[in-house]
């Protein structure tokens, strides 16, 4: 596998920032992709960091493309940073420009853990004409629930999206994406994970049971004995990328 470390200047967010892209030794012809999000506190080397990623890659023709987006919680800022326009669409469009991906929905991807499973989540709810299929690892899936849970992170909450009236209305809520979900547009597959020792796991059984309501294809594993750990998102790693091989 080649291991790339790129960095150039975003439109959307109006500064430098930087990338980390696997890709296959030998191409066939051209890549299906795979959009993988960090969670809080980490940054676009995390998964190499904590995870054998690159060992489960072998002998794949995926393209995997990990940003960095800081504490943006993968959402256009007041201050002007649009990192959603930029994760959910300029940064495909640049790397479909460096490397040679596939462009339809059904070899697009898109997974992440924690903060980046809301981030992927998120993405797929919103631009499901570009992603099949998205994997969302212990993923926060009820912001407004952990802004009440942590009031020591208003002033942050404040600065992403406003109020939680606001949030709640908007298409930056889970669950208002699933339940105001136009009939024409087609619904990615969505894939959940989380241990039942994660902080995490209620949200995640009440949004797959929303899911399940709104007649979404959806999975939703439920780990006993394990909780918001890189030991228990090494695993789950795996079985995304069999999966998306198994797709392909």
């Amino acid at each position: 596998m080649a291991d790339l470390a790129i960095s150039f200047f975003s439109d959307s967010l109006k500064m430098k920032t930087s990338i980390k892209v696997l890709l296959p030794d030998h191409v066939d012809s051209s890549l299906s992709t795979l959009i993988l999000f960090h969670g809080m506190g980490d940054d676009e080397n995390s998964w190499m960091e904590n995870t054998s990623l690159l060992r489960y890659l072998s002998n794949k023709q995926l393209a995997v493309i990990m940003p960095r987006v800081d504490l943006s919680y993968y959402t256009n800022l007041s201050s002007g940073e649009k990192y959603f326009d930029y994760v959910s669409r300029e940064l495909m469009i640049k790397c479909s420009q460096w490397f040679p991906l596939k462009q339809d929905r059904e070899h697009c991807f898109i997974a992440g853990l924690s903060m980046g499973g809301y981030g992927a989540l998120k993405v797929a709810l919103s631009r499901s004409e570009k992603f099949s299929r998205c994997y969302a690892l212990s993923a926060v899936t009820n912001i407004v629930d952990q802004w009440c849970q942590h009031p020591e992170r208003d002033s942050w909450y404040r600065s992403l999206f406003v109020s939680q009236d606001e949030l709640s209305n908007s298409t930056n809520n889970l669950f208002s994406l699933v339940k105001n979900w136009p009939h024409s547009n087609q619904k990615p597959y969505i894939w959940q994970t989380c241990g039942q020792n994660d902080a995490f796991s209620q949200q995640n059984q009440l949004f797959h049971n929303l899911l399940v309501q709104e007649d979404f294809k959806t999975t939703s594993l439920s780990i006993a004995n394990e909780g918001h750990t890189w030991h228990f998102w090494d695993q789950q790693i795996q079985l995304v990328i069999n999966d998306i091989n198994n797709c392909l």
